[in-house]
């Protein structure tokens, strides 16, 4: 078992960041919105077209960020394949031993006619 913990450390351990932007992300999005309103109903000021383009920025990075990072997740998540647990469990968990006993070879479900 621990070997197989630490075969598989950084492949297990690797889709946890980009989860994380994931999280920070989506969470992000109603703070933008909130500000988007609020923006939306003030009155104009000098500064309203930096706030504006800085608003704009935001969303941009927000979704960008966003899907960057769950393309990231998915593609560390691929790393480990169920297959790949074959070759570090087999040959040390389950030994196949003959035994000196005669091979049984295949059976067929179905009548012979």
């Amino acid at each position: 078992m621990f070997e197989v913990g630490r075969t598989f450390t950084w492949a297990l351990l690797a889709p946890i960041i980009p989860k994380l932007a994931v999280i920070g992300f989506t969470f992000c999005q109603p703070v933008l919105v909130n500000r988007f309103v609020h923006f939306l109903q003030a009155k104009e000021h000098p500064e309203s077209i930096n706030i504006g383009y800085g608003l704009i920025a935001a969303y941009g990075f927000a979704y960008l960020g966003l899907a960057v990072s769950r393309h990231s997740g998915f593609k560390l998540l691929s790393l480990t394949h169920p297959t790949d647990l074959k070759g570090v469990l087999l040959p040390s968990q389950f030994p196949l031993h003959h035994n000196g006993q005669r091979s049984i070879g295949s059976r067929h479900l179905s009548k012979d006619d």
